[in-house]
C-alpha cells in the first residue's frame, strides 16, 4: 500500500458508473503534494464507492487529504503513440489537519 498527503487539485464531481447492471460512484482526479519549495509532484488518483462520496461530502478543491491504496498502471493510445500512467486506486481517505498537509509520504 502507497500512502500520500497533499491537496486535491479540484472540486469533488462524481460521476455514477454502470458496472453489470449496478450504478457505482467514481472521482478521478489529482492531489498536489509539495515535495520541497520548488517541487510539487501531482498524483492521479481514483476513487470509488464510499471512498468517493466520503472525497464528495467533506473535501473541495485545496482541501488536505491523505489517500492510502494500490499504486496501478494503465495506458492508451492518443494519436497512434501508446501512453502509460501511474495513478492511485484509493482504499481509505484520510482528514489532515492543516499544518500537516504539506510534505509528502508519511
Amino acid at each position: 500500500m502507497t500512502q500520500e498527503t497533499g491537496r486535491l487539485t479540484e472540486d469533488v464531481v462524481l460521476r455514477e458508473v454502470d458496472i453489470n447492471g449496478e450504478k457505482r460512484a467514481v472521482y478521478n482526479s489529482s492531489i498536489a503534494i509539495r515535495r520541497s519549495a520548488e517541487v510539487t509532484t501531482f498524483l492521479r488518483f481514483s476513487a470509488w464507492g464510499q471512498h468517493a462520496r466520503f472525497l464528495e461530502k467533506y473535501f473541495k478543491k485545496g482541501s488536505p487529504v491523505t489517500l492510502v491504496g494500490e499504486l496501478r498502471n494503465d495506458s492508451y493510445e492518443k494519436n497512434g503513440v501508446k501512453v502509460q500512467t501511474l495513478y492511485l486506486l484509493v482504499d481509505k481517505v484520510a482528514f489532515v489537519p492543516e499544518n500537516k498537509s504539506e510534505g509528502g509520504t508519511e
